[in-house]
């Protein structure tokens, strides 16, 4: 794929669908520079902020996002782009009017390592689209893992959602709340009777990590059903190795 100015970002666009390959092909692309022309990508995405199309901002959220997401420094160094991400996203999530652009800044906050950005994420629980509910919650896991109280009444809630990707998620974001505490699993158990399957393995796969063994049965009646394409593979792969490692 050609690399074009970042300057043309600015131009007028074909309705472009967030959605399609092209779109990720593009975002991946952007973020993918090295050295000198990473920082004037940078530059240039962070200026969409104040694009009029909300799909020229989408895209820049994305591309940063990207960035730091795909940021290559070793876990005992700190990220370059970690902290200006969140100086950015912090004013911009909260003066952002476009429910499409709020998902790129909610997954970015959600994935960013400097704790400011796990401010607004209790609220963002509540926004009325669900993909920002389901990042946030998603973002929330951190905080659960530390036992903080109100992350977990947020994700406990958020297991009985109207939408099952937020529901999913939140069954995700119990995994490492504290060991000593019921509610976690008795949140899960009751997810097992969710109307989405994608919920209700979830929630068995979390509980047999968590070494409760209410959802067994629905995870064994997989055995055998489940080839590598699936959703389900790698995550019934995890459910076997912590069992072969107990």
């Amino acid at each position: 794929m050609a690399r074009r100015s970042p300057n043309c970002w600015t131009a007028p666009w074909p309705s472009p669908k967030v959605d399609h390959p092209v779109w990720g092909a593009a975002v991946v692309a952007a973020a993918g520079r090295n050295g000198p022309a990473l920082t004037s990508c940078w530059d240039a995405a962070a200026a969409l902020r104040h694009h009029s199309d909300p799909l020229a901002r989408y895209f820049g959220a994305d591309v940063l996002r990207c960035i730091n997401l795909c940021d290559e420094s070793g876990e005992d160094e700190e990220s370059p782009f970690d902290t200006p991400l969140v100086d950015l996203f912090l004013p911009w999530v909260e003066q952002e009017e476009d429910p499409r652009v709020m998902r790129p800044l909610t997954a970015g906050l959600a994935d960013a390592m400097d704790p400011r950005a796990e401010r607004p994420l209790p609220a963002l629980i509540r926004y009325p689209d669900a993909q920002v509910r389901s990042w946030a919650v998603g973002g929330l896991q951190w905080q659960v893992q530390q036992a903080n109280p109100d992350a977990l009444a947020a994700v406990l809630a958020c297991t009985r959602d109207a939408d099952a990707q937020v529901r999913e998620a939140a069954c995700r974001a119990l995994l490492r709340a504290r060991a000593d505490d019921p509610a976690p699993c008795d949140a899960l158990a009751a997810c097992l009777s969710d109307p989405e399957e994608a919920v209700r393995i979830t929630a068995a796969v979390q509980l047999a990590l968590r070494d409760d063994h209410r959802g067994d049965a629905l995870l064994d009646a997989l055995d055998g059903t489940v080839d590598r394409m699936s959703p389900y593979h790698w995550p019934l792969h995890d459910v076997w190795r912590h069992r072969q490692d107990r």
